[in-house]
């Protein structure tokens, strides 16, 4: 596309841009008064620009007093016209915080291109599913918003009062198939009295000067014809594989000149677009043969890959067998790390069995502790998209696993621990069918990382989503199985939804404090009962000495369930009254609602404000952060099909903004839609969410008992308040990891990952505390500062893992330096 763009550019521009508006309004004419609310154009006095208006105001009475807003269609208009760019510019005021919706573009299908709210008094916009908050905006203050839409490349950008630089760039669209802007939509809110006032909108399009249809398709054709070239050239080079590719290429080719719709052209350009991936594929796939089949080759590649890295299949294992991203591997006392080892086989050379084995070479590398995981996919349902397998769970193993059918790709992951007692230089061989192997050499610093966690963690574990699944009560036993499993990946056991008691029983505590944990939760309750019941809860707290551990927190997401809102103030309020030395935490944006009644702040990843936490923080009060199932790609999270490296860099993005905790709604949220969904699945879901394997036969085995991995594992979650709820369209969330038998948790990729993100903030903990009593030199604040090229943004952080890894070194070898 990239090639288009530039010849496109080429063949019709060195003529400059043309700019034509399609559409305007002004709000000079008197409007019909809306069926609910008000709606009516007034006169603006006191602006320079702005002179009439549409007032929009929701009256009492939530949705029965709310009006809208809705623009003649102008999707044609700008169709003619071949855009390069379409620009909807416009001036809104939000008088009240109310105010939820700012002007919604839509495409020829009435579907959302562009949706933006006002969150609070966060700018939020609508990125491919996802919600990010960019920009605080002050209310009772006109502003000018445009948005840039650039239809070949499905994105568009966001300026906010500066026209000449976006103030968010790229945004996605909701839809593959959306092509123009065709109209706008805005209303007032729907649960609350709002006021909106919305200014001169201008709707334009920009195409090459002299533009007329019969020129602008002859230009298409050309640089469709040279693209389709190049794809030609390049398949010439791929041997064997070039038939068939061509046959693909073949199908997917359309005579542009045949075609004179502007709407065809720009889907037939994405169509093309898409051929992109399958010929990198492709040429990969080529290099995989000669590798693999080449004169000397062996038939097979046995290697291995940094844990951040998905092999997602044969042509992405083909791609890193060509380099060696792993040669050694360095790790602290008391720290855990992973590598993967990857065997991949041509077809012919497909294997049933394997045997695994890690050979330590020299006397440090026998003092190591290594645990095998055979690597196991889980398949994603989106509605309205392909499933794609992704490796994430990591079922435990000896070294020896036999398949149902022969494998060309086999995934194993190995972890690496080193005590307190270990320090050096060693190396440890891992083998394969005794037919495979490579070394791995390994570094031990000579520091440990501490036994107390540093980090706040607030991840859920519910026993009650394990009973539903595994429909036995959980034991103690099992609780402590279950415990030491979260701890040794460096997290708090917690539990986020239980009710009005303390979730671990006093032993409890003991067992897990001295095993790492750093904070104890408590819950708050209403106003009512809460003193009593926090009373009790405090009784065991007090007599061991744990107060300075305690964490409270109760009244979930409040700001988005407005009636709880004086609840959660008068139980936060009669808890500062009978305990003021207790923090608050409650997952809440920054707002002034809340002020006074909270002490750690824990907005959602997409609504973090960083200089309304610095203002709080200067108070006394903490930060912290949480996602959800959104944001999505390529925001960081937990999901399944999130990129490996996001949850490793989301703690050290967390030290960077000088967060103190994270918070994770589930790490076993599936584990209860697993043990139902054969009941709630309705055939139209089934088919919207390509579940296709639960048919009614397998139905009726799960209604008969039968659980994964029996069955697939169903990678999403439903509202389980609510039998109607439908399945949530992402994959992964709250979930890291998964039901192995007898209640034994097998870890998923994502956990490990964080685990590992976890440890590396260690380390800067540790060089943190080294320093705290000196004024550094430049290095050694060039190793404690985190830089941008590792993580600036939840988008913008390095995907490959060797920024990471380097700068972990730098404070390693900074650390070992201060120590001497």
């Amino acid at each position: 596309m990239k090639h288009f763009l530039a010849t496109f550019a080429i063949t019709a521009a060195s003529i400059l841009s043309a700019q034509h508006v399609v559409y305007q309004e002004n709000f000079d004419k008197p409007i019909e008064p809306a069926p609910k609310g008000i709606r009516e154009c007034i006169d603006v006095t006191d602006h320079p620009v702005v002179k009439r208006a549409l007032r929009l105001r929701t009256t009492e009475g939530g949705l029965k007093g709310t009006p809208v807003w809705t623009s003649p269609r102008f999707g044609e208009q700008v169709l003619d016209y071949g855009p390069e760019e379409v620009t909807v510019a416009y001036w809104i005021n939000p008088i009240t915080s109310s105010v939820r919706y700012f002007l919604f573009v839509n495409d020829l299908k009435f579907r959302q291109m562009a949706a933006v709210l006002l969150d609070g008094e966060m700018l939020t916009p609508n990125d491919a599913g996802s919600w990010i908050n960019f920009e605080k905006l002050p209310l009772n203050t006109w502003h000018h918003i445009k948005y840039v839409f650039k239809p070949l490349d499905q994105i568009y950008d966001i300026f906010v009062n500066d026209m000449d630089k976006p103030l968010c760039k790229n945004i996605r669209y909701r839809y593959e198939d959306t092509t123009v802007p065709a109209g706008l939509w805005i209303e007032g809110s729907e649960t609350e009295p709002s006021e909106t006032l919305l200014g001169p909108i201008t709707v334009s399009v920009k195409t090459p000067a002299g533009y007329d249809r019969k020129n602008w398709l002859e230009n298409l054709n050309k640089s469709y014809n040279q693209i389709i070239q190049g794809y030609e050239d390049r398949i010439k080079n791929l041997g064997i594989h070039a038939g068939k590719l061509q046959q693909q290429l073949d199908q997917r080719k359309t005579d542009p000149g045949q075609l004179e719709s502007p709407y065809d052209i720009i889907l037939l350009y994405r169509k093309i677009k898409g051929f992109d991936p399958i010929i990198k594929q492709a040429e990969t796939n080529a290099a995989y043969h000669e590798k693999l089949f080449g004169r000397n080759a062996l038939g097979a590649a046995f290697f291995p890959v940094d844990s951040t890295i998905k092999v997602m299949d044969i042509y992405d294992a083909a791609q890193i067998a060509t380099s060696a991203l792993v040669e050694d591997l360095f790790l602290a006392q008391r720290e855990t790390i992973s590598v993967q080892a990857v065997l991949l086989t041509t077809n012919d050379k497909a294997i049933s069995e394997v045997s695994l084995k890690v050979t330590p070479q020299d006397e440090l590398a026998k003092k190591l502790v290594f645990k095998t995981f055979i690597q196991q996919e889980v398949t994603t349902h989106l509605k309205g998209k392909p499933s794609i397998p992704y490796p994430d769970i990591l079922k435990p193993s000896d070294g020896n696993e036999k398949f149902d059918k022969p494998q060309t790709l086999v995934r194993f992951w190995i972890d690496i621990h080193a005590s307190e007692n270990v320090a050096g230089n060693g190396r440890f061989t891992v083998s394969l069918n005794q037919a495979h192997q490579f070394d791995i050499t390994v570094t031990v610093f000579p520091f440990a990382l501490p036994k107390e966690f540093s980090m706040s963690t607030a991840f859920c574990f519910a026993p009650s989503w394990g009973e539903s699944f595994y429909g036995s009560k959980i034991t103690p036993e099992i609780r402590r199985n279950i415990f030491d499993f979260i701890l040794e990946h460096r997290l708090d056991p917690m539990n986020l939804w239980s009710g009005s008691r303390a979730f671990l029983t006093e032993d409890e505590i003991k067992y897990c404090l001295d095993k790492g944990m750093k904070n104890i939760y408590l819950p708050i309750i209403d106003a009512k009962t809460n003193q009593a019941n926090m009373t009790k809860n405090l009784e065991v707290i007090d007599k061991n000495g744990w107060r300075n551990r305690v964490v409270l927190f109760g009244f979930d997401e409040v700001l988005f369930n407005p009636k709880q809102l004086e609840a959660m103030k008068a139980a936060f309020a009669n808890t500062k009254e009978h305990f003021p030395d207790l923090p608050r935490l409650n997952t809440a944006r920054i707002d002034e609602r809340l002020f006074g009644y909270v002490d750690i702040w824990c907005p959602l990843f997409q609504h973090y404000n960083h200089d309304d936490a610095l203002k709080r923080r200067a108070l006394g009060e903490q930060v912290w952060w949480y996602p959800t199932d959104y944001p999505l790609a390529p925001a960081v999270n937990f999901n399944l099909d999130s990129p490996g490296m996001a949850p490793r860099v989301i703690p050290w993005l967390t030290r960077k903004l000088e967060i103190t905790g994270i918070l994770y709604w589930g790490l076993n949220r599936e584990w209860a839609t697993n043990a139902v969904e054969h009941e709630r699945l309705t055939p139209k879901e089934r088919e919207d969410f390509s579940v296709t394997w639960l048919t009614d036969d397998v139905k009726e085995q799960m209604a008969a008992g039968a659980r994964w991995p029996q069955v697939p594992w169903v990678p999403y979650f439903r509202n389980i308040f609510s039998k109607t709820a439908p399945p949530s369209n992402t994959n992964g969330g709250g979930n890291l990891f998964y039901p192995g038998p007898n209640w034994t948790p097998w870890p998923s990729i994502r956990l490990k990952n964080l685990r590992d993100g976890l440890q590396d903030c260690e380390y800067i903990q540790i060089l943190q505390e080294l320093l705290k009593d000196k004024t550094p030199s430049k290095e050694e604040l060039d190793a404690l500062t985190i830089p941008d090229q590792l993580c600036k943004t939840l988008r913008d952080y390095d995907r490959l893992p060797t920024t990471l890894l380097n700068h972990k070194r730098k404070i390693a070898e900074m650390i070992i330096k201060l120590k001497q």
